[in-house]
């Protein structure tokens, strides 16, 4: 009711502008002003007035690059992103992870063949010795 009345005398004072901030909606059905009020404090509260100032540029900043992304690249913004681009990007992700587990997975595998390749050469080597010995045994 207060708001109402408030949004009345700004725009009887030719303070369209601000009205309209208060009045516009973003996408989600949260007014404008609620929005940047938490935008504002997503970081700190009870901020000096020169920090204040400072963080509140870099997240106007922050905003302004996601909003010229959207617009030039139609890639929308949110934290909470479950579009098909993320989707996509994450199945990419996924099949790299498998494929370099995969590579591992034969690595180690052909590491056993090798060590069983030496165990078995080793045994052979030693049963040569163990005939020369027995052949060497036998012709004394």
């Amino acid at each position: 009711m207060e708001l109402d009345v408030l949004l009345r005398t700004l725009i009887l004072l030719k303070q369209k502008d601000w009205a309209f901030f208060y009045k516009a909606s973003s996408t989600n059905n949260t007014n404008v002003a609620e929005a940047a009020h938490a935008l504002a404090n997503q970081e700190e509260k009870h901020l000096k007035l020169l920090t204040a100032i400072i963080r509140g540029r870099k997240v106007n900043q922050k905003t302004l690059k996601i909003m010229e992304t959207k617009n030039k690249f139609g890639v929308p913004y949110s934290r909470r992103d479950n579009g098909e681009v993320k989707k996509i990007s994450k199945a990419i992700t996924h099949k790299e992870e498998k494929k370099i587990i995969l590579k591992e997975h034969e690595l180690q595998i052909c590491v056993q063949e090798v060590a069983a390749r030496k165990a078995l050469a080793e045994a052979e080597a030693i049963e040569l010795i163990n005939l020369e010995k027995k052949k060497s045994l036998e012709l004394l």
